[in-house]
């Protein structure tokens, strides 16, 4: 125990029972000393002046050393019993060797400086970061082209992640978190191909970025065939895929993110899993004092039901009403709903797809306006073909009123343009117009805005 005042250490101290800080516990500045623990480690309101040495836990029973909250220079885990586990959040400034054992999170999170770096690391020896701990490591301008892995996992299996900043604006104290959950994503529908396992990472600091990330897993993860998976990201709205799995190597690769702030899950699966209902259109029209919502899928895998919900700010939205799924098709079905109490004035109209198993998607809202006459915006948005080849596509707008101007956006799912445009409408207030540009497979939002107004469509591109 070290108590009361200061004690300095000045050469290789072991310790073989555990270890309790109430003082101030120093080293000598000029050795690089080494503290040896075999018990637990318990700062108890004092003092650790950690300098420019090595901590090293030796544990060796069933029970997990544990770590009430510290800041090592080097800290080295060597325990072939039970590992370490933190009751503390603890910090690393410059070498973390993970020998034997693990570092066990729980809720509490790890952190590796900026001049930080790993040593070793094996599925013997890893931080498990499987609950709501995670493992974060700090950034600077030195760390562009260098790979970082955080050696993380599970109970059972060693998971690890590796990112690589090919640029980055800094803001100062900018970081990475990450951690692992082994089992089935929420938003994978449980058929085709996927892993059972998906990594959480997270950001703060940065302005713009662009990594490339891997990511491990394990054998026992694989549902299906991996050589049908791709990268899959789920940005907390939709799927998205920024690369490849390489399963000799039980290795997902992810290339050029460039969306910021980083507040994704990553995983596998074959398009049969995360596309559980590929949307055509979906629009919501007034007209004879209702307002008719017409939806159409290209396909439906495991879909219970749709709920059409409505909304007087966009923000929250209320089930009006819902429609059964297909279940399961490969061809186009249209769907139709009527709202026959519709609010006054301007609201939001939105489509929510629920799974058999539970899992649900929500799709972008429509908007639909209804005057105090009872009259309606006449305004349209129409994109054909839907979908296409990405080539030759035209926008038809009408009800803009005549000699309107429309300015014409095309993004990705994450926001990105792809293409920006203007038309003017004809005395009647019509016009078609092309997208003058290609776009590969996937899906895009087309968004004419006019007279202070969005109106959207989804388009698919195969």
């Amino acid at each position: 125990i070290i108590n009361s005042g200061t004690t300095t250490l000045g050469r290789i101290t072991v310790i073989n029972s555990d270890l309790t800080i109430k003082g101030t516990l120093d080293v000598d500045p000029t050795n690089s000393y080494r503290l040896d623990v075999k018990g637990n480690w318990d700062n108890a309101g004092g003092t650790f002046i950690e300098e420019n040495g090595t901590v090293r836990f030796l544990g060796s029973s069933a029970s997990a050393q544990t770590i009430n909250g510290e800041t090592f220079y080097h800290l080295t885990i060597n325990n072939t019993g039970g590992g370490a586990s933190l009751t503390g959040n603890t910090t690393v400034t410059n070498i973390l060797t993970l020998t034997n054992g693990n570092i066990i999170l729980g809720n509490n999170n790890l952190t590796v400086g900026v001049a930080g770096t790993i040593s070793a690391s094996s599925a013997t020896s890893y931080v498990q970061a499987d609950s709501t701990g995670v493992m974060r490591k700090n950034f600077d301008v030195s760390w562009i082209g260098t790979a970082f892995t955080f050696p993380i996992g599970d109970a059972s299996n060693y998971s690890r992640l590796s990112i690589t900043l090919n640029s980055a604006t800094f803001g100062g104290g900018d970081y990475i978190t990450v951690k692992v959950t082994p089992t089935m994503h929420a938003k994978l529908n449980g058929t085709g191909d996927y892993i059972k396992r998906y990594w959480t990472i997270n950001s703060g600091g940065f302005s713009a970025i662009n990594y490339n990330v891997s990511y491990w897993y394990v054998g026992g993860d694989t549902v299906g065939t991996p050589a049908n998976m791709i990268q899959q990201t789920w940005n907390q709205s939709v799927w998205v895929s920024y690369g490849t799995v390489v399963p000799a190597s039980n290795r997902v690769n992810g290339n050029n993110i460039t969306v910021i702030p980083l507040n994704f899950d990553l995983t596998a699966a074959g398009n049969g899993a995360t596309l559980p209902v590929e949307l055509l259109n979906f629009d919501a029209q007034f007209e004879d004092g209702v307002v008719k919502i017409l939806w159409t899928t290209a396909s439906e895998t495991n879909n219970d039901y749709f709920t059409i919900e409505k909304s007087l700010d966009g923000i929250n939205f209320e089930a009006l009403t819902m429609v059964p799924g297909a279940g399961n098709s490969n061809h186009f079905i249209s769907y139709t709903a009527i709202d026959k109490n519709p609010l006054q004035g301007t609201s939001y109209y939105r489509l929510k797809q629920t799974d058999f198993n539970g899992a649900y998607e929500i799709f972008e809202p429509v908007v639909v306006k209804n005057d105090a006459s009872g009259t309606a915006d006449s305004a349209s948005l129409t994109v054909f073909p839907n979908p296409s080849n990405g080539q030759d596509l035209s926008i038809k707008l009408s009800g803009f009123g005549p000699n309107t101007e429309v300015y014409i956006v095309v993004s990705d799912l994450l926001g990105k343009e792809l293409y920006s445009g203007k038309a003017t409408t004809n005395a009647d207030g019509f016009i078609t117009t092309p997208i003058e540009q290609q776009l590969a497979s996937g899906t895009y939002i087309v968004a004419g805005f006019a007279n202070g107004t969005v109106y959207n469509k989804k388009i698919i591109v195969r």
